[in-house]
């Protein structure tokens, strides 16, 4: 079974935190000024699939990480889709059959399985 959307969108937050040099205390930090702050808790427990983020908190995140809000909504939005659709099995799969796997899908024009392959492979 494919991940979950909340899993692959989870990873998404987490990849974005990482790359920005941040912490989880320092999202929460820089969110206090901000209308509706992220606890370091709530955070990783979206980051790991086991909480949805609500929308408010996406706009909060949005702010801290520099991002325009549409790049998460849209994110967010192909990960439901993909697992509303499903998708194929990429568990235990190398990198390199998951970039395969994506270039194979792509050029038979299984556009939803080459955009589940290329999201395990990050």
């Amino acid at each position: 079974m494919p991940i979950s959307a909340n899993e692959a969108f989870g990873w998404y937050l987490r990849s974005i935190r990482e790359r920005r040099s941040l912490s989880l205390d320092d999202v929460e930090a820089l969110s206090r000024a901000l209308p509706d702050p992220v606890k370091k808790a709530y955070l990783s427990r979206c980051e790991n699939g086991r909480h949805k983020l609500a929308f408010s908190k996406m706009i909060t995140l949005c702010r801290v990480y520099e991002l325009p809000p549409e790049v998460l909504v849209e994110r967010m939005e192909l990960d439901l889709e993909l697992e509303r659709l499903g998708g194929p099995e990429t568990a235990g799969l190398s990198y390199r059959e998951l970039v395969d796997g994506a270039v194979l899908a792509a050029k038979e024009g299984r556009y939803w399985d080459g955009y589940a392959y290329t999201r395990a492979s990050l």
